[in-house]
Formats: structure tokens, C-alpha cells, sequence
């Protein structure tokens, strides 16, 4: 810098460099202030403005160690804007890549930092003369950004880059080329790429020895990264050898007066991103373990997991049997089974459904057994079960054998970690059986089959050992289902789907004692409006349409093979009961089954398999020809369950054991007693697990434990958890929405749902209640009735979204209401025994049908109905509507008319009417007409409803929906095909089918002719 700078400022400025070297980070600060105070007395000159532009990177610097990020920014933007003041581009790009570093801190979104360094990137590079290091500066700040967010491969890229220009400005044996060595073996270890790393970090270990003392933080931190990926390249003697080495070296160092600074380069990760043997991120992955275990375990003296000088962590006492191997074999063996330890799935979710008053709520306790005596009839059935049912054997599941569900993944991973540290023993042997069982194991992480027990019996390994390794076994065998029952109607599917898996069995289950085409009765005997005909038609099609697949898996039951299409849907009846005769029960399940199969596709038919079991469902009935009885039907039950389940590449397919991890954090918003303590949720680790969560949030939280592989792999692990009825999951791309807490949201969820409004002791909530179920309009009083009742107010927000998400509400905005009270439409909240429109005393228009040929799809399901009903409402944003069963009726205020939406097997009919006006209505026709001709409402509704059709049923998204015509005489439809556009249509139309000529007259009501 020129003359222009006094001297004393110069001497200011290098003694708060040397407190900040120091770490006296607060007198440092006050040296450059200083400065800034003398410097007003001086006239602005170039050099002094480049002075300042430092001066500003030096005080950014300072109040990042002082984590004043706020006002490191303010002076990162002041070094930018004196840059551009002096149109000097390096001096403008090192300022922004202050504010981009500083922005990290400050959790500024991934696209906000990526702009200011690839700002300075762009600066830095157009001038030749720009220093290699400052442009290596800017590379590892994009590099280290880039890995914070899972993107591995542009950040391995960017830190090759910054090698390179280092290596091309100062050699290839200074600090910090060993500094991008270390980084580059870390994203190499992230990337999997386990030999590339362990060579990385070996040459990074080359530099800084031959610089620094051995027992330097930064050789201390090579070492930890070769030892790393000695562990993962299954090299334990190897690792164990160099950890003892390091070990030395740190008690060298903690003798040492020596006073080394952390090297910066770590200091730009978050605790999850450190290099995984280093002291922070042990104590951040112990501590993953560590309060899961503590969590989990009552009236046990924990011991500690971590020293005391890293913080110290309670963990459980099982981890004490070998703390001798701690801080080598231990660890190490963990971090590994963490990051690349696959497991057998352990759980799936069975779903009973069915009709009313099926006896599916004794059934569920039954397979549970929870006090099967019990009266269940005298009870307020739950929505849901998902008690935990063993399906490890043939046999119930008995109550000393039911587990918690987390203490079962704490298990599986204190196990896995055990397997691991014995594999030294038995390496030779394992890496025989992983070659011959399963080639195609990453890494030889293996999936522990029992199959493979006689192979171990006839090993050269000891009895004791192999004792050893056989209870390990037995304890990752077990296998879980939780049993999920819904009281909610069939024609309430947009209720439950979200809570369908794609990957569970169905049973589906019948009052034996009802026949096919009987209308159902409620709880309480009365009839509704459906026929079991129709609920088990509109059960089956549900289930069947919300698979993505055509899978079929071949299942051996007994001596006969099975051909089952997924998702498997067996049939089970219940009340046998009421029909003394065995023989009469076994005719009329037979019965059932052959209406049931005579009502479905053909490939509908391959989902369904009948399982004969008939259950007695009289609580009175505890006699113990009874009790022998429904325990054998459990025992048949959980035989189908467990043969069909071993069968499903669900279960066969190994899962990453860090997602029972994470699932057993998510589940802590699931307990009631800690929950309680809580209105949002519960504070774990310095985290907040919310009873509802955006996918953001639970990023961010995987990634403060150690365990975030990207954006995808955590989306892909919410969709298992949501399968085997860990959490609930709605998928929408950045904005997906986590429940973690499932039975709280089912109760808010069926509160609505079912019009729970009886509780309100306010008369205006009640008849809001009751208008809903007459309208199927909710207003938000309601809501927030509701949410208040459950203690869900700071979530009412995420509910109502989570619940549009799913299609089960819309907003609807009447700008003529003059109050702020918010509307949903839900067509799923109306009375299904709500009478039919009137219209005796309107004009009326043909039918026109919109839908998909019979061949495509012989049943559209309720569920798509109502799904879209609400995308059109939505988007059409009229608020005139009027809802019956399976029919609506709007009103075109501008134009005057209505229009009808009625519900058929595969299509929606459509008319219109209106009320003429007197004394003639003829030029209220033509208006109408020539509305209907510009507008053309006909080609909305059928795309929403080929939109709700697509997205509900996923064979369908290959076919068209198209327009239909009826014939008068043989009343088949005729498709219009893509006539119906624009192109003119012939008004003596012949029908397809009879080949008769019929009427046209829709056409002319239409307008799609001319």
C-alpha cells in the first residue's frame, strides 16, 4: 500500500492480525476500529480506499470468530461496494467471497451464496494477473458450499480446481496444496470413493510432515482421514494400527506447550460435514446413539460414550462390554455400519379395510392381541391400530414377545456394529459366504440370512464364537408389521389415501353373514346407501389404481405356487359366528369371492387372494371352542402374512440402517409423556422434532447428525418410513410435508373428516359442523375449533396445507363476502344420504359424457371423483356450487345457467339447465348456447378430471379423455373421439354398437356442431 498510510495505522493493523493469530479475537477487534477512528482525520486517496476495502475483510474475519455474523456481513458489503468504488474486480470479488462465506453462517438459502461466489469466480477469472491462491480461495469456498448441500460431484470438481491453482502458483509442496488434498479425500469419502480418498489424504499426510511437528492438528487430521478409509476399505488391522499411532501423537500434542491454530479449512464446515474421526464429529455421532439409547431406557446407570474432554455423552451400558475398543475398533466399526451398513427391512404396514360394521376393529385387535375380550362394541372405535405384530414365525404374537418399535432399531444397530467388530475373526469365512450368497454386496456388508446358520456350524470357527455371532443373528431377524385399521367410509378415499403404502398388504374384510347386493348397515343397524357390491368394488380399485406398477411376485403357500399382482389384497370374512353351519359358511365365503372376482377386471382379479379364514366376531362368545378358533385363524392370518411378506422385494431389499436411525430421532414427537411437556414438539440434540415438519427442516436436521447423503436420499427414506407407518409422508417436491406424530394428525384428520363437531360446546362451531356435512363446505372457524381442541394452533397452517395437498380440501374466495373467515370445499365431508337436485322446474340440455373407454378402466373410484371435484373448483374458483351424493351442481353467474356433474361407473355425465324467464325463453337459449360455444366448459371439466384420473391411477396416464354420446335405443356410449375439438360433427350419427341412428341433440346443446 502507498505512503498515503501513516505508518502507526500500519503498526495498528499488524497487531490485530497477531491478536486474532492469537485467538484475542474481541482486542483484535478493537485495533481495527481503532484505525477506522484515526482514518476520518485523512483524505480519501486510492491506496487509503484499499486500506479501508482490507481493513473491512479483516473486521468480517473478526466477527465471524465472535459469531457477529450480522455485522461480519455489513462489513463483507462495505469491502464489496469499496471494490466497486474503485473498479478494482479482485478487490469486488474478494469482497463477495467474504459475504458468501458469511452468508453460510447466516443459513442464507444454497442459491443466494452460490450467486456472490460464482459472482467472484467470474470477476477473478477475467484478470490475468489475479493471484492462483485467491482464485483457489473462491474454488473451495464453491466447493465446500456445494458439499454442505449433497452435491458431491460439482464439489469434487471445484476442489480439483482449486488445487490446480494452487499447484500452478506456488508448487506442489506448500500447506495449502496439502490443505486441498485433505478436502479433496473428504469429498472423495463422501462420494464413496474409499481408495481415492485414502490416497488423498496420504498425500495431504506427505506435505504437512515434512512442515509441521508430527503431532501437528493438521497431520493429526490426515492421519484421521487415512484411517477413515482404511475402516471402510475393510482394512481394520491396518486402521487399528495408525489409530494407535494417532492416539500417541494426541497425547504428544495435549504435553506439548505448542499452541497450533485450527486450520481454517475445517473451520468452514458445520459439525456434520468434520472429518468423521475427528474429536467434534465423535462426539456428534456418539451422541446420535447415545440419546436414542438414553431415550429408550428406564432404570439403567448410564456410562459415558465419549471422554469427558470432547463433552462426554450418556450412553447405554451395552456399549461398555467393549470400551476397551472405543476409540479404535468400536467407533470406527459404527461410523461404517452408520454410513454404509445395509440391513433386511424391518417392518411393513397391513391395512384393514373394508364396509362398515365388517369387524374390522376386532379383527385388528385380534391380530394385535390386545385384550381380545374385551367388549369392543361398547368402545369409540379408533381410526387407526398400528400395534407391532411378530410375523418372524407361524405363531400370534404373544405379549412377552411384542417389542417397542424402537428399542427394536436401537437393537438392530447396537448388533450391527457388534457384527462388525467380530469380522476381523471371521473374515476369511464371511468373505466367502458374501461371494457365494450375495456377489453384488457393497463393500461386503451383508444382510445376515438365516439360511446361512448351518454354514457357521460347519465353519472352523468355535462354538463360542459362533454362539456369539447366532444371538446377534437372532436379534436382526425380527420382523414387524403394524396393523392399521380405518373405521372411515369407502367413499372417503381422498381421506386415507394418504395413508396407503405403495409397499403393504390389504385385507380386506366382509360381514360373512350380508349378502352381495344387501345394502350396509351402520354400527348402530341402520342402512346406508350403499351395497357391499359397490363398497368392495370401490375398496379393490382404490388399493389397485394407487399402485405405480404391474410387479407380480411368485409366493409358494404350501405345495402350490401363486401368481399375485402387488399390491396383494387378501380376502377375509368375519361374523362366521352368526352361521352355525361349516359347510354353509364355507359356501357362502365362496360365494362372496366368485360375485367379488365377477365385478373386477381380469387384472384386477390378480391383486385379490382368498385366504378362507373366517373369523367369530361375538365378544360375548369367550367359551373356549371359540378362543381355540379365532387363535387358529390369527395362526393361519399371520402364515399367509408372513409367507407373502418374506416374498416382496419391500422386505428382501436391504435398507440403510442410518434411516432406522434417523426414524427412531422422528419418532420422539410420537411419545406422549415427552410430547405433552411441549405444545410443537420435542427438543432432541439441540434439534426441534415437530409434530409436523417440512422436508427442509428434516434436511437440516439429518444433516446436524452426520447422516444427510442428499436431498434424495432423504426423500427416499420418508417414503420407506411412510410405508412401514414410521411417520406420514406427503411428497411435493421441496415442500413435502413430514407427520411425525401420527395418531395427534389422524385424530385433527378425522375430526374433520367425520364432522366430530358434537364436542363443540359453541352453537355457532356446531352449525358450522352441520352445514359442512349438508354442503361439503368447511369454513375456518371450524378449523380452528379444531386445532385449538388438539393443540395444533401453530400448525394450522401446515395442516391445511398437507390437507390440499392431498386434494381432501380447496380454498374457495368469494370476493362478495365481506368477512375474513377462509372457506374450503370438501366434498368428501358430505352426508352421502343427502337427497337429489330438483329439477323438475328448469330447462334442461342432453347428456354429454365425459370419461375413458370401458376396455381402458371399467370403474372410476370415488376417491378420483371427489379428487376432481376439487382440482376443478380450485381452478375455475367459482364458489356457487352445490353438492349431493356423487353429483354437483354449479352456478355461471355472468352467463346465467347451471351446470350438472354427475358420478357414473367410468365417465362423468354433464348437463346443463337453467330458469326460463317469461314470457319466452328463446333468446335465453341462444345467449347461453353462444356462452357454452366461447367458453366451452365441457373441455375443462374433462381436462381436470383426465388430470384427477392421472394422478390417482397410474395405468390411466397412457389413455385419453375423451367425450360420449348415449344411444337412445340400446343406451351403449359412443365415443366422439378428438371430433369433439372443433371439427364439425354430423348430427344423424349412427351408433357403434346397434348401428342404429339416434339423436344428436347433445351436440346442438353443446354447441360441438355446427
Amino acid at each position: 500500500m502507498g505512503d498515503s498510510i501513516p505508518p502507526n495505522m500500519k503498526a495498528l493493523r499488524q497487531e490485530g492480525i497477531d491478536l486474532y493469530l492469537k485467538k484475542d479475537f474481541t482486542q483484535a477487534r478493537l485495533k481495527f476500529q481503532l484505525i477506522f477512528e484515526e482514518m476520518k482525520v485523512l483524505e480519501n486517496q486510492v491506496d487509503l480506499a484499499q486500506f479501508r476495502h482490507s481493513l473491512n475483510l479483516d473486521l468480517a474475519d473478526t466477527c465471524v470468530q465472535l459469531e457477529q455474523y450480522q455485522q461480519a456481513f455489513e462489513y463483507a458489503e462495505t469491502a464489496t461496494r469499496i471494490g466497486n468504488s474503485l473498479q478494482d474486480q479482485v478487490r469486488i470479488a474478494e469482497g463477495l467471497d467474504k459475504q458468501g462465506e458469511v452468508k453460510q453462517k447466516l443459513k442464507r438459502s444454497h442459491e443466494d451464496i452460490l450467486s456472490d461466489l460464482m459472482k467472484s469466480l467470474q470477476l477473478k477469472s477475467k484478470v490475468k494477473e489475479c493471484d492462483g491462491l485467491k482464485l483457489a480461495r473462491t474454488y473451495d469456498l464453491l466447493g465446500v458450499e456445494n458439499q454442505k448441500n449433497g452435491k458431491f460431484k460439482e464439489a469434487l470438481l471445484m476442489f480439483e480446481r482449486s488445487l490446480n491453482a494452487k499447484l500452478n502458483a506456488i508448487g506442489c509442496d506448500s500447506e495449502e496444496v496439502g490443505d486441498s488434498y485433505a478436502l479433496i479425500g473428504h469429498i472423495c469419502d463422501d462420494l464413496g470413493k474409499y481408495l481415492s480418498s485414502d490416497g488423498m489424504y496420504r498425500l495431504a499426510l506427505g506435505i504437512y510432515a515434512t512442515i509441521f511437528p508430527e503431532h501437528h492438528p493438521k497431520t493429526i487430521s490426515a492421519y484421521d482421514g487415512v484411517i477413515n478409509a482404511r475402516v471402510k476399505l475393510r482394512k481394520f488391522d491396518d486402521a487399528l494400527e495408525l489409530k494407535q499411532t494417532v492416539d500417541k501423537l494426541r497425547q504428544k500434542a495435549r504435553k506439548s506447550n505448542d499452541c497450533f491454530d485450527i486450520p481454517s479449512l475445517y473451520s468452514l464446515y458445520p459439525l456434520s460435514q468434520a472429518s468423521p474421526s475427528k474429536p467434534s464429529s465423535c462426539k456428534a455421532k456418539g451422541s446420535i446413539i447415545g440419546e436414542i439409547i438414553r431415550y429408550n431406557t428406564d432404570g439403567v446407570v448410564p456410562v459415558p460414550l465419549i471422554p469427558q474432554q470432547h463433552g462426554g455423552v450418556m450412553i447405554h451400558p451395552k456399549f461398555g462390554e467393549i470400551t476397551g475398543f472405543f476409540h479404535t475398533k468400536y467407533f470406527l466399526s459404527y461410523w461404517a455400519y452408520l454410513h454404509e451398513g445395509n440391513c433386511r427391512s424391518d417392518g411393513m404396514r397391513i391395512m384393514l379395510l373394508g364396509s362398515q360394521s365388517a369387524g374390522k376393529s376386532f379383527i385388528a385387535k385380534l391380530l394385535s392381541q390386545d385384550e381380545i375380550m374385551k367388549d369392543i362394541l361398547s368402545q369409540t372405535p379408533r381410526v387407526t391400530f398400528y400395534n407391532m405384530a411378530n410375523i418372524a414365525g407361524y405363531y400370534p404374537c404373544e405379549h412377552e414377545i411384542r417389542k417397542d418399535y424402537r428399542r427394536e432399531l436401537d437393537k438392530k444397530t447396537i448388533t450391527g456394529m457388534e457384527l462388525i467388530q467380530q469380522s476381523a475373526k471371521l473374515e476369511s469365512i464371511r468373505t466367502a459366504l458374501v461371494k457365494k450368497a450375495n456377489p453384488d454386496a457393497k463393500n461386503g456388508f451383508v444382510v445376515w440370512d438365516p439360511n446361512d446358520e448351518e454354514k457357521y456350524k460347519d465353519s472352523k470357527a468355535d462354538a463360542e464364537l459362533h454362539n456369539q455371532i447366532q444371538s446377534r443373528i437372532n436379534a436382526i431377524r425380527q420382523q414387524y408389521v403394524t396393523v392399521w385399521h380405518f373405521g372411515w367410509r369407502a367413499h372417503q378415499y381422498l381421506s386415507h389415501q394418504p395413508f396407503m403404502p405403495v409397499n403393504g398388504i390389504y385385507i380386506l374384510v366382509f360381514n360373512l353373514a350380508q349378502e352381495m347386493d344387501e345394502e350396509v348397515q351402520t354400527r348402530d343397524g341402520y342402512p346406508t346407501s350403499m351395497t357391499y357390491r359397490s363398497v368392495m368394488r370401490e375398496w379393490v380399485f382404490s388399493i389397485v389404481d394407487g399402485y405405480p406398477t404391474k410387479k407380480r411376485i411368485n409366493v409358494k403357500i404350501g405345495v402350490t405356487h401363486h401368481q399375485l399382482a402387488l399390491p396383494i389384497i387378501l380376502l377375509v370374512a368375519s361374523h362366521g359366528d352368526l352361521i352355525e353351519n361349516q359347510d354353509i359358511r364355507r359356501h357362502h365365503f365362496k360365494q362372496f369371492k366368485s360375485n367379488l372376482l365377477s365385478i373386477l377386471p381380469s387384472d384386477y382379479k390378480q391383486h385379490i387372494f382368498s385366504t378362507d379364514i373366517i373369523f367369530n366376531c361375538n365378544p360375548d362368545d369367550k367359551s373356549q371352542n371359540a378362543i381355540q378358533e379365532r387363535q387358529q385363524c390369527c395362526h393361519q392370518l399371520h402364515k399367509f402374512i408372513t409367507v407373502i411378506a418374506n416374498c416382496l422385494p419391500f422386505i428382501t431389499n436391504p435398507v440403510p440402517i442410518r434411516w432406522y436411525i434417523t426414524a427412531a430421532i422422528l419418532r420422539l414427537a410420537q411419545d406422549d409423556n415427552v410430547s405433552s411437556s411441549r405444545p410443537g414438539g420435542n427438543q432432541f440434540h439441540g434439534e426441534e422434532v415437530n409434530k409436523i415438519m417440512l422436508l427442509s427442516q428434516v434436511c437440516d436436521m439429518v444433516k446436524n447428525y452426520g447422516i444427510y447423503f442428499g436431498e434424495e436420499d432423504v426423500q427416499n427414506m420418508l417414503l420407506y418410513l411412510h410405508d412401514i407407518g414410521i411417520i406420514l409422508y406427503y411428497p411435493n417436491g421441496d415442500d413435502g410435508i413430514v407427520i411425525t406424530a401420527i395418531d395427534w394428525y389422524l385424530g385433527i384428520l378425522r375430526a374433520f373428516i367425520i364432522l366430530d363437531g358434537h364436542r363443540a360446546q359453541n352453537l355457532t362451531i356446531k352449525r358450522c359442523f352441520y352445514n359442512a356435512r349438508q354442503a361439503g363446505i368447511l369454513e375456518e372457524n371450524c378449523i380452528d375449533s379444531v386445532v385449538v381442541r388438539f393443540g395444533a394452533a401453530i400448525f394450522k397452517e401446515l395442516i391445511i396445507k398437507s390437507m390440499e395437498m392431498a386434494d381432501i380440501i380447496c380454498e374457495i374466495k368469494n370476493p362478495d363476502c365481506k368477512d375474513d373467515q377462509r372457506r374450503y370445499f370438501a366434498p368428501q365431508l358430505l352426508d352421502v344420504q343427502a337427497h337429489d337436485f330438483n329439477l323438475s322446474r328448469y330447462q334442461v340440455s342432453e347428456w354429454l359424457y365425459v370419461g375413458y373407454d370401458s376396455q381402458d378402466i371399467t370403474y372410476l373410484a370415488d376417491g378420483v371423483y371427489d379428487c376432481f371435484l376439487t382440482k376443478f373448483v380450485k381452478e375455475w374458483k367459482n364458489v356457487d356450487v352445490e353438492l349431493r351424493d356423487r353429483c354437483a351442481k354449479f352456478y355461471l353467474q355472468d352467463d346465467r345457467y347451471f351446470i350438472l356433474i354427475k358420478k357414473q361407473d367410468c365417465h362423468i355425465a354433464l348437463r346443463y339447465f337453467y330458469e326460463p324467464s317469461k314470457p319466452s325463453s328463446t333468446n335465453q337459449l341462444d345467449e347461453i348456447k353462444l356462452a357454452i360455444s366461447e367458453k366451452r366448459p365441457q373441455n375443462f371439466i374433462r381436462e381436470k378430471l383426465e388430470a384427477a384420473a392421472k394422478q390417482r391411477i397410474y395405468r390411466l396416464r397412457q389413455y385419453k379423455c375423451q367425450f360420449y354420446l348415449k344411444c337412445n335405443l340400446c343406451q351403449k356410449l359412443n365415443c366422439l373421439g378428438n371430433k369433439s375439438q372443433q371439427q364439425e360433427i354430423s348430427k344423424d350419427g349412427r351408433c357403434s354398437s346397434c348401428k342404429m341412428q339416434f339423436n344428436c341433440q347433445s351436440l346442438i346443446d353443446w354447441s360441438m356442431c355446427n
